[in-house]
């Protein structure tokens, strides 16, 4: 096994297309200003493993700005700071 140096633009990645669909939707909110959203229409199976997908998003991008909430098959957007 060898490592061979190159350009990333080889791949034919652009930066928008390295984000996740987590990562979009926490931006989106973050921008809104708003104190709390609703998400819906996740694309995980059910609303606990959106909620935990969301959760390990928010941590990895955004700290302790953005918190996940769950409430039965509903999950939340909250911001710390509204809390």
């Amino acid at each position: 096994m060898k490592l061979t140096p190159c350009d990333i633009s080889e791949l034919g990645i652009s930066k928008e297309e390295k984000k996740s669909e987590n990562q979009k939707i926490l931006e989106e909110f973050v921008a809104s200003g708003l104190p709390c959203c609703k998400v819906v229409e996740y694309h995980q199976r059910n609303a606990a493993a959106a909620q935990t997908s969301l959760y390990a998003s928010a941590k990895r991008y955004f700290g302790d700005k953005v918190t996940v909430i769950r409430r039965g098959d509903k999950v939340y957007l909250v911001r710390k700071e509204a809390m």
